[in-house]
């Protein structure tokens, strides 16, 4: 789930830079991955996470990663190609954040040896503030513009999309801390 995420941001990061031209990233159905995940839960116990917490980061996650499917499919459909700076930090911001869970994912495997997740918080924490910092910019920047009503509609829903992606990112970091804490 975190790599199609992964991979729809960056379909989008590169939509932002190559003026709307971008190739699709593959979608994936998230809620049959999740319920593979809640069956295989159920009849082992693979991990030494609590089964609940398990579901809850996986459901984030299953979140996250509809938001970043929506948020490409839009953008590409829509056929914007007036993407501006602000737009593409954005779109930045949100890659890197997600490839940071990618990354924090992949090092649970080694938990509870492990104990140094406060990097992948500290980074979520930077990426979200950068992302507001630029999330205002490009805001304005998009409302100071003279284009056409229904591009500036366009621009402005992808912005929202973008808003909740980001969001995404947070209640994911916000409940593996919960998580970690919790089972440490």
């Amino acid at each position: 789930m975190a790599v199609s995420a992964s991979a729809h941001a960056k379909a989008f990061s590169e939509l932002t830079k190559n003026g709307g031209l971008a190739s699709p990233a593959e979608d994936i159905n998230v809620r049959e991955m999740l319920q593979k995940l809640t069956e295989r839960l159920q009849k082992e116990y693979f991990t030494p996470l609590e089964r609940e917490d398990m579901l809850m980061l996986a459901s984030c996650l299953v979140t996250l990663c509809e938001k970043t499917q929506e948020l490409f499919r839009f953008a590409y459909d829509s056929n914007l190609c007036c993407f501006s700076r602000e737009m593409t930090s954005l779109s930045d911001f949100l890659y890197e954040s997600i490839e940071n869970i990618r990354n924090f994912i992949k090092s649970l495997e080694d938990f509870p040896k492990r104990k140094d997740f406060h990097t992948f918080f500290e980074k979520q924490q930077v990426f979200a503030e950068n992302f507001k910092t630029a999330f205002s910019e490009a805001y304005k920047t998009v409302l100071q513009q003279n284009r056409p009503y229904a591009v500036m509609i366009s621009l402005h829903a992808v912005l929202e999309r973008l808003r909740e992606c980001m969001d995404g990112c947070r209640r994911f970091s916000d409940f593996a801390r919960y998580t970690l804490l919790k089972n440490s």
